[in-house]
């Protein structure tokens, strides 16, 4: 559905929309996780926030539908790692910076990408980084 938005020109409420939908069905149904969280979902979010960084809703919910991929699944946390998630999730921390939805979801995400780093240390030097760069 994500990959299908682009080829029929629907709105960022629709794309919004449909991420808050992959949220809900990814904490109702964990086991089935794994269905969502591939390369290309994460790709699509992730171009998405890029593309609408001023609309919140999309934001908020591409960091809460991450930030649920990430949990226990090593190789999203890779695959958002690879694609600069990270700097894109620090972008809408600091475009945001009032919208606690967006402020929580991706300190939370966050958070999950950190197991991937040897200390808490590291990784809080490589975020203050990138939003130092921002």
């Amino acid at each position: 559905v994500i990959g299908l938005m682009e080829d029929y020109g629907w709105s960022r409420k629709v794309f919004a929309a449909i991420l808050e939908s992959l949220t809900k069905l990814s904490k109702q149904y964990p086991h089935e996780k794994e269905i969502i969280a591939s390369d290309i979902v994460i790709q699509n979010i992730l171009t998405q926030m890029n593309k609408y960084k001023d609309f919140s809703p999309i934001q908020s919910h591409g960091c809460e539908l991450l930030e649920e991929m990430v949990k226990d699944n090593e190789n999203c946390r890779s695959a958002i790692f690879d694609m600069d998630g990270c700097d894109t999730v620090v972008a809408a921390m600091k475009r945001h910076m009032d919208n606690t939805d967006i402020q929580r979801a991706g300190r939370c995400l966050l958070d999950g990408l950190s197991k991937d780093f040897p200390c808490d240390t590291e990784f809080d030097c490589y975020i203050n980084q990138k939003m130092a760069a921002r």
